[in-house]
């Protein structure tokens, strides 16, 4: 009976271990599929979320190299307007010396025609003078004689021109 006793308990604890293994074995069984389906899940998110990381970086590079573009298109208007304001800002100085010159130029040409007619009166005076000292003594005193006559009427002209007044 020892031997049969023996036996059940060996049957029974064997019976009890080969349960616990299978049990733990088909546990083990369908926590592997469904860590295999949640890894698979995880997978596939985060293949998407590699997807759609690519695809903002991407936007972000093509936004970031337009807006480098544009900046550098402002930047190089800019400096074609810079450019341009210093080109006429040089044209300014110039024509500002230019219209200084011409003041100069102007105020020496102003001069120099006040000296002309000066000059130019002068050689009539030395002219009417040659002219008169060419003319014989006769003609001379003819000569004397209107003119003395012309200062007389100029004098009675002033005259009459301060009597018609009245008084102050």
């Amino acid at each position: 009976m020892e031997n049969d006793k023996y036996i059940n308990y060996y049957i029974d604890i064997l019976a009890s271990t080969l349960n616990d293994a299978l049990l733990r074995n088909i546990s083990l069984q369908a926590n592997e599929r469904i860590s295999k389906e949640v890894i698979e899940t995880y997978e596939f998110q985060l293949k998407n979320f590699d997807e759609e990381l690519q695809t903002l970086k991407t936007n972000k590079n093509n936004f970031e190299t337009q807006e480098i573009k544009s900046l550098k298109d402002a930047v190089s208007e800019l400096t074609k307007k810079l450019e341009a304001i210093k080109d006429k800002e040089t044209e300014y100085d110039k024509t500002k010396h230019q219209v200084e010159h011409i003041k100069t130029f102007r105020s020496e040409l102003a001069k120099s025609q006040k000296t002309i007619e000066e000059k130019d009166e002068v050689i009539a005076k030395l002219n009417k003078q040659i002219e008169y000292l060419q003319l014989t003594p006769a003609q001379r005193r003819k000569v004397d004689a209107s003119k003395a006559k012309e200062v007389v009427e100029e004098s009675s002209i002033n005259k009459e021109n301060t009597k018609d007044g009245g008084s102050f």
